[in-house]
């Protein structure tokens, strides 16, 4: 039968592909045990005999290894989708809509009905997530009648945290998130650069994210251009370059699609930034200063990513 070592970067998607019902059907439960991690067992195990010929001790340790099993792919599905509470959320949901009760742990053939319940559960789990982050207090006020200085760094983080969300269709339909595709847009795209500076990789998610975070956004603007294939791989100071200019020609400068608030004279310090001999790095440190000084002064009123966000449903 399968068993599967647990480590802290397991995911649901792991577990479901190496526990997919088999021959024997889907009716074997998921366990858990610190030598075997997850694990299933034939329904004539030696322990499943011992159980329901009355021994306690033995029914009782396998209904602790399934609840335990229950709790590894919980984790598993909060750990895949950034999420905090999505796998109690996701089986809620599933008992409310399916009636799965899931009282006796998890089997083989509840995986496939877990998967549906994420795609279901996941926009609406990730909006509550952004929306409950303290940091959304810092960037744009609760009252109606007031304004508030954006942190750039505040803003970043928050965007950071919550690029899935906030890159989404369902937010960029609202007008309100149209209407501020240049700061929003730059932002998410400095959050994935910032990733594959730190990861020193780029994935094709980071290529798939960055031109998200491009756009079109807002209008009839062409979409961005896809990034390179080429740039897959170990990140080089030409790959880091390369991928800083793209978000330069989105949103930086008279030709851009989205441009953000930077006087002529900013606007030239950015661009000659990338005309001379700096470093990959350097570029993408003049981005975030020019991110920087488009917000200085800026202000943002209350609902400018509340509003876009309770439209997602």
């Amino acid at each position: 039968m399968p068993n599967m070592n647990i480590t802290g970067t397991t995911t649901f998607t792991q577990i479901q592909r190496q526990f997919a019902p088999g021959r024997r059907g889907g009716d074997e439960h998921i366990r858990f045990g610190d030598a075997k991690g997850l694990y299933t067992s034939s329904k004539a195990s030696l322990t499943g005999l011992k159980a329901k010929l009355g021994l306690t001790e033995k029914m009782e340790d396998r209904r602790e290894k399934r609840l335990h099993g229950k709790a590894q792919i919980k984790q598993a599905i909060d750990r895949e989708f950034n999420t905090p509470g999505l796998g109690d959320r996701v089986l809620a949901h599933l008992n409310n809509t399916r009636g799965m009760k899931f009282s006796g742990g998890i089997t083989r053939g509840d995986l496939a009905a877990i998967r549906e319940g994420i795609d279901e559960v996941l926009p609406a789990a990730r909006r509550d997530a952004a929306l409950n982050d303290p940091d959304l207090g810092a960037i744009e006020p609760a009252a109606s009648n007031s304004t508030r200085i954006i942190q750039a760094d505040v803003m970043l983080r928050y965007f950071g945290n919550h690029f899935e969300v906030l890159s989404s269709p369902q937010f960029w339909q609202h007008s309100i998130a149209k209407s501020n595709s240049d700061n929003f847009g730059c932002a998410l795209s400095l959050c994935v650069l910032d990733r594959i500076a730190q990861n020193g990789q780029v994935t094709q998610k980071d290529l798939d994210d960055v031109h998200r975070a491009l756009g079109p956004h807002v209008g009839n603007h062409p979409p961005a251009p896809r990034p390179s294939p080429t740039l897959l791989g170990g990140l080089t100071d030409a790959k880091l370059s390369d991928l800083t200019r793209l978000v330069l020609n989105r949103y930086i400068g008279p030709a851009s699609q989205h441009p953000i608030n930077l006087g002529t004279a900013q606007t030239q310090e950015v661009q000659n930034a990338f005309g001379g001999q700096l470093t990959g790095a350097h570029q993408l440190q003049a981005l975030h200063t020019a991110l920087d000084q488009a917000l200085t002064g800026q202000y943002f009123g209350p609902g400018n990513l509340s509003g876009p966000l309770n439209g997602i449903e």
